[in-house]
Order: structure tokens, then sequence, then C-alpha cells
């Protein structure tokens, strides 16, 4: 079906948009400094005085029971499961909630995952600041974070120094000796470098419970450069569109002056914010607006020879999943007046999918349609 090639391309704009991230400048110092370097590329926090923990699960089984109604077409099948909904949340959130008991029981509050890539014993690691607490009350915080095995993460090496209470999450199977060795060679004498993306980019939003930033190193962009690079040749191609090229040179654009992506979680408007931040000078609004032209055209010529199916939904994608271009950034909100807005949509796209699986040759259902 033709709304499966719109929906692919969307998935692909919103991936590109918030994985294409290019290396900022280096600045001034932060006081994030101990804990990355040039090859960070993305770093979580939490911020426990912002987060709410009732109001998190209240959210999340409102989201969830809404998501099972909207999927699930068999009103005993939606109860079943909608049942098993809070136990599963009460998992998860378990060892978050004695975490936060007992770090803000010091006053405490941020704490950090920093993920560099590029190593096969650590993907990334906990970083929680306990500046000179006592060793007990360190120890106590170490069994809190310890818990998170709730979430199948386990952090066997747990250890205090710099200040900070770091945990790396190790990968399955690698030898104890060579967990140690990289503990040594990345914790025992810390070699910050300043990084201003990674700084200004977690203050975008400050009543934010939870924040993720994405933004890229050297070598990363690079590579992320080149494949872009061929992408762009491909799409300039004899046999391809003028909206097929037109559209991969907007992407290509908007990746290229991207500095920082920024996700987070704000109880303080029950949203999910996503952010967008661009290099100083450049203005995103005019390729955005090339995008939307080349959606709406590719919509309306379908329709113009006769393809009408599903026409409506995806106009309704179109402008539902379209960022706001606003003083060098891009932004989506999703609250809950943006979902009770676009549930029919949702409800429409589920059941689309949905039939398109029972329709589909064995062997092949789900399978997204080629381009």
């Amino acid at each position: 079906m033709r709304y499966r090639q719109f929906y692919v391309r969307f998935q692909a704009f919103t991936a590109l948009i918030l994985l294409i991230l290019p290396l900022a400048a280096f600045g001034a110092d932060s006081p994030l400094a101990p804990l990355v370097d040039s090859q960070t590329t993305a770093i979580m926090r939490v911020s426990f005085k912002n987060l709410d923990f009732n109001a998190l699960f209240g959210t999340a089984t409102k989201v969830a029971n809404k998501t099972i109604d909207a999927a699930i077409k068999d009103p005993e099948s939606a109860k079943k499961i909608k049942a098993s909904v809070p136990l599963l949340l009460a998992g998860y959130l378990s060892g978050v909630s004695s975490l936060k008991d007992a770090y803000t029981q010091e006053g405490l509050d941020d704490v950090y995952f920093i993920i560099t890539p590029g190593s096969a014993i650590s993907p990334g690691f906990f970083a929680l600041p306990v500046g000179s607490l006592s060793d007990e009350k360190v120890e106590n915080i170490k069994k809190a974070l310890q818990s998170l095995r709730s979430f199948n993460i386990s952090l066997p090496y747990c250890f205090a120094r710099h200040g900070y209470l770091f945990a790396p999450v190790t990968n399955p199977g690698i030898e104890e000796d060579r967990v140690k060795e990289f503990i040594r060679a990345r914790f025992g004498e810390l070699h910050p470098e300043p990084r201003p993306d990674l700084e200004n980019a977690l203050n975008e939003f400050p009543q934010a419970a939870v924040t993720v930033v994405i933004t890229g190193n050297s070598d990363s962009s690079k590579q992320i450069a080149e494949n872009l690079r061929q992408m762009q040749t491909a799409a300039d191609g004899t046999s391809a569109s003028p909206n097929t090229k037109l559209l991969s040179a907007k992407l290509l654009e908007l990746s290229e002056a991207a500095l920082y992506g920024v996700t987070v979680l704000d109880q303080s408007d029950t949203s999910l914010k996503v952010r967008l931040r661009f290099r100083q000078g450049y203005d995103p609004e005019p390729a955005l607006n090339d995008i939307h032209t080349v959606l709406r055209n590719k919509l309306q010529r379908d329709l113009d020879n006769g393809d009408s199916e599903n026409a409506k939904l995806r106009e309704s994608l179109i402008e539902a999943l379209m960022p706001q271009a606003e003083n060098g950034r891009l932004d989506w909100k999703i609250d809950e007046p943006y979902i009770e807005a676009n549930m029919p949509t949702i409800k429409e796209l589920l059941s689309v999918f949905q039939q398109s699986r029972e329709k589909a040759p064995s062997g092949t259902a789900g399978q997204a349609e080629p381009e």
C-alpha cells in the first residue's frame, strides 16, 4: 500500500534528524567534563527532584490502556492485558524508586548514563555524583543502584572514584580480567574534555524529569557524512524523481546543520518533547517547508492518478508528524491533547496494518512494502 511508503519516509525523516548530529565546537569548562570526552555520543540524565513516580505510574498506565484499546479489538482480550499493566509497570519502576529514595535522602538529585560506543567491554556507564559522602552512605546508594536489575541490567562492577559512583554496563560473556583492565583505563585517571553541546542540550528543558541528548563525535560524524553523500548520489540518479531528489537533499541539509537532539519527559505538563537544535545562523524552516511540500505534492499526485486509498489517513499523518520550526530549532511535543487529537489516525493506522498482515501471503506478514 502506498501509505506505507509515506510512513517509511517519515520514519527516515525523524530517525535521520534525531540521529545524525555532528559535533559542536568545544567551549568553556562544563560540570560534565569529568564524565565525557570527544567520543561521547549520548547522555541521559534523570532528575529525581522533577520525577514524580505516582504521576509517572498513572500516566504510563493511561497511555498503555489507550494503546491496548486501539490495538486490541476484542474487549475481553483487551481487559485481560490491561489488568497486567500495573504489575508490569511496578516491576520496571521498583528499582528506580529504590534508587531515588536512597539518593534523595542524602540531598542528591541528578543521575547520569553516558554512552560512548566503540568498546567491546561496555557500551556505557552510570555516573552518580556523590561528592564527599561517607563510605557507608555511598555503599547504601551502591546497593540501590544495583537494584536496577529489574530492567535486566547487571551492574557487578560498581565503585566510587573522583567524587562519583560509577557502574559500567558490561557486555555478557566478557572475562573479568578484561573488564577490570577496561575500568582501570577508563576510570583510573579521567581525561575530561569540555562538551558545551551536551551541557547546553541538558539545559534546554530545566523542568524535565528525564533528558536524553544525542550528539555526534568526530569519528561518527565523518561516517554519517559519507553515508549521506552516498544517499544523495543515489537520489541524484537519472531514475530518481524530482521529489525524491529534493527530499534527499533537504534531509542532508538538516542533518549537516544539526548540533544536537534532545528528548525529554516533562511531568510539569505531562508531555514528551523532542527538540533538534541547529548551528548558529541556520534557519531550518525553509528546508522543513520544502519537505512538507514534497510530501503534500506526492499525496496530490496519487489523488490525481485516481489512487485515493487511505488518502485522508496519509494527509493526517503528514500534518501530525511535521515538527514546528522556531528560532533555529525544530520542536515536537506529544502530550494528552496531541494524543487525543490524533487517536483516530492512530487507530486507523493500526487497523490498516492489521488488515495488511491478514492479507499478506504466508512468510511475508508484517514486512514493509518495498519502494
